[in-house]
């Protein structure tokens, strides 16, 4: 049996930032939201044309960061290959037949 651990957290301090630049339309939203106020805020006008929130979502398409792609392999260069066949029951009359299929271009001893 292990024994119970005592851990000892230092005293947190909680700070408030006053120079914040929050629209007034934020204030709004998150006073309407948490039910600080009854009016409900008017949605942002949006005067742009389809084509230029299209061609603003491509520029930040571009800002994304290089994400790393899978690395994928054809059948020529399979080491290991294994397919297993197997049966779920659902209920008392219904299965689902589950193929399992492991397939590796790494060497495995």
């Amino acid at each position: 049996m292990q024994k119970p651990e005592v851990r000892i957290i230092d005293h947190q301090q909680e700070s408030t930032n006053t120079d914040v630049n929050i629209s007034q339309s934020e204030i709004d939203n998150l006073l309407y939201k948490y039910g600080f106020s009854n009016t409900q805020p008017q949605p942002p006008i949006n005067n742009q044309s389809f084509e230029d929130m299209v061609n603003q979502g491509n520029r930040q398409e571009i800002r994304k960061p290089n994400i790393p792609s899978p690395i994928t392999f054809d059948s020529r260069n399979v080491n290991y290959s294994e397919t297993k066949w197997t049966d779920m029951e659902l209920d008392s009359n219904n299965t689902l037949g589950v193929k399992i299929q492991i397939v590796t271009d790494m060497k495995i001893n």
